[in-house]
This record gives C-alpha cells, structure tokens and sequence, in this order.
C-alpha cells in the first residue's frame, strides 16, 4: 500500500466517522476476514476492507488509506503470521496510529488475534495496544462486539442480513449460491443393523474372601458396575473370561486388535488413529454409497526445521471416536479427530502440542476432506464388505452398515472454486518460521509438506 498526502476528499470529510475497517494480509488472510466482516455486517455495522470493498452503508470510490483518514470509526487489525511482519500491513497501521494521535482517537486500533502467533513473536508496533484474543473465531467476534458497543460505534438494524446478501449477490455469481434443487448430504451416524439386542446385567460372586475381578482386555464391550457388568454378552460368555481376578476394562478391543494406535481424549473418552505403514501407501480407497470411488491417506507429515537447520517429520493420524447412540435410531456416531507423533508410532500426549500443531495441519482441510477420511476408514473396517461385523460376546456380532446414513435437503448451495494452490495434495513450502511457544520438539513451522493424497475422477478432493 502506498501512504500519500491527504486530498482534497470533501465529500469524505462531511462523513461521520461509522466504519469498521479490517486491516489483514491480503490474500492469506482472505477468508478469516469475510467471515469477519459478514458476522460485523449482520450486527449492524458498516464494515470495509480492500479485499471485500464495503458491505452496508452507501458506496463511494475511495481506498484503504481514504478509509483510515476519513471514514472509519475502528480499525481492526487482524493480527496473523502473515500480518505481523508484512511491509503493506504495518504502513496500514502505521498509517491509523498517526491518524489516532492527530485526532485523538481512543483505542482506534483494536488488534485481533486470528492465529498462532505468540506473543513474544508480536511486532513492536502491535505488542503496546490492547488486543483482542480470537484463535477461537467466535469468541472473538464476541469481545469485539462488546469492544465496538462500550465505545458507541455506530449501527443498524441487529440481524438484518440484507446488507450482506446485496454484497453477496453482488461479489458471486447467483450460480454460487443457493439453489432449488436437492441436495444429498452426508452424516456422520452409521446405522446399527441388528434387529434385537439384548442388554445384561450380570451379578458377580467369589467362593472365598476377596474383589471381584475380570480379565483385564475383555473381548467385547462391557461396564463395570456395583458387584457385576452391563453388557451384551451372554452369560456363557461372561462366565468363560472369569478364570483369574483381573479388573475390568472399557473396551475398544475391536478397532486395537485392528492395529489402530489408542488415544485418550479429555472426560475419559477415546479415539483410534492408524500407525505408519498399517494400510498400504498409509491411503485407503473407497467408495461412496452413490458409487464415487477415491482414495485418502490416513497418515501424512509435515517437515520441520530449528535455527539450526536441522529438521524431522511431523507425522499427523487420522482418528475416529466411536459413539453408540439410541436416539433417534439405533446407530454408531463417527467423530473424527487428527493426532501427532514424532516417529509415526508414539502418539503426542500433550494437549496443548496437540492442539497447536491441529490448528496448523488442518487448517485447510474442507468438509470433503474430513468426509472422505471417515468414509475410507469405514470402508477399511468392513474388509471390503457392505457392514462392519464386531464380536460383542452376544449369539451374534454387532452389525453396522459401513455407509453413513443420508439426509436429503430441498434446497442445495454451490461453493466457489478454490484456489488450485489450496486444492493440491502436496505443499512445497520454502520458508522456515521461528518457533513459538508450546512446541516440545523446539522445532519452527514446515518447510515441506506430504499428504499423499489422490483422488480418482469424479471425487471432489481437498
């Protein structure tokens, strides 16, 4: 951006300050700030950026520098990798700062974090304003609301959306909106088949003085519960594992004794990510119930280098955390998760490191991303087989049909295409950023990226 003199923008000047400005690293931070905008849009706020022009409010042919000099009552900083240290960013902000201290603007500059960025690594043009944190999106949006209330900036309507659909309308095609026509969706509930199961509670006694106490891997799912189990093993069953006193343990045997990698989440529960060479090429080919053949890997890295040049693999796994549910059918939930390893075995424990390092894989995996990973590895459970069979101790398996249950919708909305920089498989990245905080290993961000993602023709492929 270029930072000039001011003109002679009289019309502008007669304008009271009511403009939200979003100042962000154009293209990377493209999305983040129409998701922005259009939330600030619809709260009534007259909101303006180089990447979207103006949403709300009557339209004029100024530019960013105009905007900052004369018509904005904020500017919100989003405060990224990216914008942190880019020439065009800073001269913005530069720019608003010097406006500020010449008409006394409070808090005219309201950074807001939108990514990783630590804070030690905060340029020292930003590190001494007040910033609003929002690595979760709409916990930020919330404080910002709160921010731009408590300071009386200017808005409409709450909840009128029509300022945003005329800038939608006006910045896509109508045939990137929504349509009239039908739309088959996924879900991530898989139907449980069997007609009739039978839930026990079996009663537990010893013939002499001590606990009662079960083998410790139990063959099929089972609670502990007061003197006895829940199950929906029969009696036979219980009675044949009941040789030594070992303790009772929950049981994922099925999918562990399949050689997925057991993870503990938060709350007890617990979720199953591949190793590093289970499946062949660590992809998996499938089929969609509507016939779509693909393949998605399961396993991928990510190449990290120090300061000192020195680098290592970054491996992420593709897990699922299978829920039963009863309501309102009889059906298995799938939710996926993504976890990190060092050595493509030893899965991260850490939490935070877990965290930090999803945040930073995943941020460009879509919908069909996530959809076609759980579609894959349902399809690897089954052997090849329409249901997924899992011995539960019962007169026979628990059966689960390995396509997802469908939804249809009347109406149906078409995306706009993206970029073929974000839609390929692979990233050849040549730049080595700092470490930041949390990372256990002391290693920075990727210099190269391997998925192993294909897809065969038909496939809608993130």
């Amino acid at each position: 951006m270029k930072i000039s003199e001011p003109g002679p923008f009289r019309s502008l000047q007669e304008t009271d300050r009511r403009w939200v400005l979003l100042s962000h690293a154009n293209p990377e931070d493209n999305q983040a700030t129409i998701w922005f905008a259009t939330q600030l849009a619809n709260e009534g706020y007259s909101v303006w950026s180089d990447a979207i022009g103006l949403i709300g409010g009557e339209d004029f042919w100024g530019d960013i520098e105009e905007v900052i000099r004369y018509r904005a009552a904020k500017v919100v900083y989003l405060l990224s990798r990216a914008s942190n240290d880019k020439d065009g960013c800073l001269k913005e902000l530069h720019l608003a700062q010097s406006v500020a201290r010449k008409e006394a603007l409070k808090d005219f500059v309201i950074p807001l974090r939108i990514g990783d960025l630590s804070h030690a690594d905060v340029n020292i043009r930003v590190s001494s304003l007040n910033s609003i944190e929002s690595r979760a999106w709409n916990v930020g949006l919330a404080d910002l609301l709160r921010k731009l209330d408590d300071d009386a900036v200017q808005r409409g309507s709450a909840k009128d959306f029509r300022a945003t659909s005329e800038w939608w309308k006006s910045r896509f095609a109508t045939s990137l909106s929504v349509r009239e026509e039908p739309e088959n969706l996924y879900s991530n509930w898989f139907r449980i088949l069997n007609n009739e199961l039978v839930l026990y509670w079996h009663g537990l006694r010893r013939t002499e003085i001590g606990p009662i106490g079960l083998p410790q891997h139990l063959p099929w799912p089972a609670l502990e519960s007061s003197g006895g189990i829940w199950t929906l093993a029969t009696v036979d069953s219980v009675a044949a594992c009941l040789q030594k006193p070992y303790y009772i343990d929950r049981t994922y045997n099925f999918l562990k004794r399949r050689g997925l990698m057991e993870h503990e989440l938060s709350q007890d529960k617990h979720c199953f990510g591949s190793p590093i060479g289970l499946v062949k090429g660590d992809d998996i080919a499938f089929a969609s119930s509507g016939g779509r053949k693909g393949r998605r890997s399961v396993v991928g890295y990510k190449t990290r280098m120090n300061a000192h040049g020195e680098t290592w693999l970054r491996y992420w796994h593709y897990a699922i955390q299978p829920i039963p549910a009863f309501r309102p059918e009889f059906i298995m939930m799938i939710r996926s998760h993504v976890l990190f390893s060092s050595d493509g075995k030893t899965l991260w424990s850490s939490p935070e490191r877990l965290h930090k390092a999803r945040r930073n894989q995943c941020k460009n995996w879509w919908n069909d991303a996530w959809r076609d990973r759980m579609l894959a590895v349902m399809s690897w459970l089954a052997d090849g087989n329409a249901t997924i069979s899992i011995d539960i101790g019962a007169s026979g398996p628990l059966v689960i049909d390995r396509h997802p249950m469908s939804f249809e919708s009347p109406v149906s909305y078409v995306l706009p295409q993206r970029k073929e920089s974000e839609d390929a498989d692979t990233e050849d990245a040549t730049d080595v950023e700092r470490n930041d905080e949390g990372d256990d290993d002391g290693y920075g961000d990727a210099d190269d990226e391997h998925d192993d993602e294909e897809d065969d023709a038909g496939a809608d492929e993130k």
